[in-house]
């Protein structure tokens, strides 16, 4: 049975200002945690990457495609210890139909992972 990595808790899009904030729950039974790592559970960062994807097409109709990242920071482990992630992501669409990405991943009082970089339509 394939378990979903995590479940959205909320999802707040302000189109005024480019912004998403998010609140997703690790699920800690998904099976990404039993191969990384079993004894230590820990959200692999690709993971992270995929999840910004996943909440930036959550605004359009439109599927996009990492073309470049700037700038990837892990500052901490994340485990799936039932605390949430928190989301905090500015689109900045650019005149070639390219979306210009930022964001703070956090949870609790904790920064996680910091990324910026450029999206194309897939």
């Amino acid at each position: 049975m394939n378990i979903p990595l995590y479940q959205t808790i909320q999802f707040e899009y302000d189109t005024t200002l480019g912004t998403i904030k998010a609140e997703l729950a690790l699920n800690a039974n998904s099976d990404i945690f039993k191969g990384h790592f079993p004894q230590t559970p820990v959200l692999p960062g690709v993971c992270m990457m995929q999840m910004i994807k996943e909440l930036i097409e959550k605004t359009s109709h439109n599927q996009w495609q990492l073309q470049k990242a700037t700038n990837i920071k892990y500052l901490s482990l994340v485990q799936p210890d039932g605390e949430n992630l928190f989301f905090d992501i500015t689109l900045k669409p650019l005149p070639d139909e390219t979306l210009l990405v930022n964001n703070v991943l956090t949870k609790g009082a904790i920064t996680c992972m910091k990324f910026s970089g450029t999206y194309i339509k897939k």
